[in-house]
């Protein structure tokens, strides 16, 4: 029997996906006794490291014990360097068109201020116009004239 860590170094995989893998397979097939403990470390049964091989060739494309190819390596990190390229390079192209279209977005933010000061003097001027008792006392409004008595019969001197 081996333990979890020794097999999780075998087949390239961290110790916590081992357990993972474990998990799914006691929740979701029902599988029991794939694991044993003794003195505290937890050790795989045969059912155990079959299941797990079951679970790890379809993940991997590979048998879970062939070893692959140093080159084969190497050609993962290229490829991987290649799209973290490729990442960075859109990164700074979005940066790039974020930057305008906040410049944009101000732009278009002051001019909307702008016509909408605009509309409030308009709108006040109209007021004042149509209603010269907003004017500020510069013409007096309508019935200001004369005081007049009751019932407007009798005027006052």
């Amino acid at each position: 029997m081996k333990t979890i860590a020794q097999f999780a170094k075998e087949h390239n995989i961290s110790a916590q996906t081992v357990y993972r893998k474990l998990g799914k397979g006691v929740k979701q097939d029902g599988q029991q006794g794939l694991t044993e403990k003794h003195a505290n470390i937890t050790y795989l049964t045969e059912k155990g490291e079959d299941f797990l091989c079951s679970c790890l060739t379809p993940l991997n494309g590979r048998l879970a014990d062939v070893k692959q190819p140093l080159n084969a390596g190497q050609q993962a990190k290229s490829a991987d360097n290649e799209e973290i390229l490729f990442l960075r390079k859109q990164n700074e192209s979005l940066q790039t068109e974020l930057t305008l279209e906040r410049e944009h977005s101000r732009a278009i933010t002051d001019r909307l201020a702008q016509i909408t000061e605009n509309q409030q003097k308009l709108l006040g001027m109209e007021q004042s116009r149509t209603n010269p008792a907003l004017l500020g006392g510069k013409d007096k409004p309508h019935g200001s004239g004369k005081k007049r008595g009751i019932l407007g019969l009798f005027k006052r001197k």
